[in-house]
């Protein structure tokens, strides 16, 4: 019964560890969206590069 007990006590840590995981897949779609974030403003600014080099001349 003891034996038994003990690893009612194993198994709730490890339910515990899985909104661990879901929390990880919510940072893995955070850096998803830095990183097209960053696409975007780099895009932008090669964009308004060229607008400029395309007005001075």
């Amino acid at each position: 019964m003891a034996v038994n007990n003990s690893t009612k006590t194993k198994s709730t840590p490890h339910s515990k560890k899985k909104p661990k995981q879901s929390n990880k897949k919510k940072i893995f779609k955070g850096i998803s969206f830095g990183i097209l974030f960053c696409f975007l403003a780099l895009f932008v600014m090669a964009a308004g590069y060229a607008f400029a080099i395309i007005k001075t001349t």
